[in-house]
């Protein structure tokens, strides 16, 4: 067998590092894109085959097609929670000619809802914050309170916002309903925007796995935006929390989805709080990939049936960072001005260069310039 890593979307580090991922092992790949976002990972060498269809009706009339001609099921690989639908809502469609990743025993739609998934992190043993919907919120929590969409299908991070002044919020409620739909209003954790840790595993036929782990290295406040507070992750850094590894693994074995999963814990006084679970790889997965073990590429000849004992046989690095230059140079085309400067980029892994591999990179006016501005 040598099936083709099938990638759905493009867009931004996810995207990207899932490509650079496969293609340190020379695994073959297709990726597929809907328009309305960016198309970083087309502009990548390893982009062999790419196509970019209107809608998702036409992504998956497409899919199909391209199934017919395969002679080995195709691996299926999500970048974003909207993949991670679409192929849920499609599976048995799908699945004639492709692996694709499920949860066993639960629908999707409910399991990408802010609020559901905390059933998940005490079921795992974690401490769960106070949560409340924003529609039924009176003021049950003392602020500092974060407030985020109930589900990240339309709106991500960018969108979470935290409050210091409850009458703030009350009298905002109606806007934000207005804009985002429902929201989840959350106890705020003692140090989370030091102490948040994301932490990638997938249960895979051989036992559990962690890919690594990894926590804000340079955390600020957007200074450009309309909300009271909103928190950009400008560098991140590489760690390993042994005590984290128990709870990963009853926590995957919990939820029963057969792709890989990457979850939120926030560390204070001691103990760990659940956050979220995102049922798809990191945006940081090239992180993981350069500094613990390769997540995509383990998948990928897990689901195909090869042994990848070599890949699990790797020293995790601590203390890599990765880099956000796009944050820079966003900030620098709208508001003509650089936010944070660094004087040393060969000290990390940057999100969008690599030596050669630059193009995506090079790109980055053309998506701040026709997609973000």
């Amino acid at each position: 067998m040598n099936p083709t890593a099938i990638i759905l979307g493009m867009y931004g580090m996810n995207a990207l590092g899932m490509l650079r991922s496969l293609a340190i092992e020379k695994i073959p790949t297709k990726m597929y894109h809907i328009r309305g976002k960016f198309p970083t990972a087309k502009y990548s060498k390893h982009a062999n085959y790419f196509k970019i269809e209107k809608n998702k009706e036409a992504l998956l009339e497409r899919l199909l097609k391209d199934g017919v001609q395969q002679e080995d099921k195709g691996i299926i690989f999500a970048t974003e929670d909207e993949h991670v639908l679409f192929c849920s809502e499609n599976y048995e469609e799908l699945e004639k000619y492709y692996d694709v990743p499920k949860i066993i025993g639960k629908e999707m739609i409910d399991c990408l809802n802010k609020k559901n998934i905390l059933q998940f992190g005490v079921a795992a043993g974690f401490n769960v914050p106070k949560t409340y919907t924003l529609s039924e919120f009176s003021g049950q929590i003392d602020a500092p309170i974060v407030v985020k969409p109930i589900n990240s299908l339309k709106y991500g991070k960018s969108a979470m916002e935290i409050y210091h002044d409850i009458d703030a919020l009350i009298n905002k409620r109606s806007e934000l309903l207005n804009v985002y739909g429902e929201m989840v209003v959350q106890e705020y954790i003692e140090d989370y925007l030091k102490k948040s840790i994301d932490v990638q595993c997938y249960n895979s036929s051989a036992g559990h796995i962690i890919a690594g782990m990894h926590t804000s290295d340079d955390r600020m406040a957007n200074p450009f935006g309309n909300s009271e507070f909103k928190p950009l992750s400008i560098s991140l850094k590489s760690i390993w929390k042994e005590d984290l590894v128990p709870y990963s693994a009853t926590l995957a074995k919990g939820i029963g989805f057969t792709g890989p999963l990457n979850f939120e814990v926030v560390e204070s006084g001691g103990k760990y709080s659940f956050i979220e679970v995102n049922f798809r790889t990191s945006a940081y997965v090239y992180l993981d990939t350069m500094t613990g073990l390769n997540m995509p590429a383990i998948i990928y000849f897990d689901k195909a049936g090869k042994d990848f004992s070599g890949l699990l046989d790797r020293k995790r690095i601590v203390g890599m960072k990765m880099i956000r230059e796009e944050r820079e140079a966003y900030n620098l085309f709208r508001h003509k001005k650089i936010v944070k400067c660094y004087r040393n980029f060969s000290s990390g892994i940057l999100s969008h260069y690599e030596k050669g591999d630059v193009l995506p990179l090079l790109v980055l006016p053309l998506e701040i310039l026709k997609y973000r501005l």
